[in-house]
């Protein structure tokens, strides 16, 4: 997996992925939140996530904005699957 570049935080909380394109499009992943930062976040998935998918993000928090990232990684732990996630930059108007 490649080395973050910006700080990440812990948390605990939830969130939803939706995976926007390849052989997993349209399907919904229910997260738990490990960390998170400006340019990305950790968390587990019951289920693998295809590494390189392009997924929109949805956070159960109300402080935290909806995100588009790329799953940079995806690894097998003992509770489901831990990710690895960096956001992508937002699109200027």
């Amino acid at each position: 997996m490649e080395r973050r570049t910006h700080n990440h935080w812990p948390v605990n909380g939830a969130a939803s992925a939706f995976c926007l394109q390849g052989e997993q499009f349209g399907q919904t992943y229910d997260l738990r939140l490990l960390d998170f930062g400006h340019g990305g976040l950790g968390a587990k998935a019951q289920e693998p996530v295809d590494q390189g998918a392009l997924m929109s993000f949805g956070f159960e928090h109300p402080g935290y904005t909806a995100q588009r990232g790329r799953v940079l990684g995806c690894q097998s732990a003992e509770d489901g699957y831990r990710l690895a996630v960096r956001f992508e930059e937002p699109v200027a108007a």
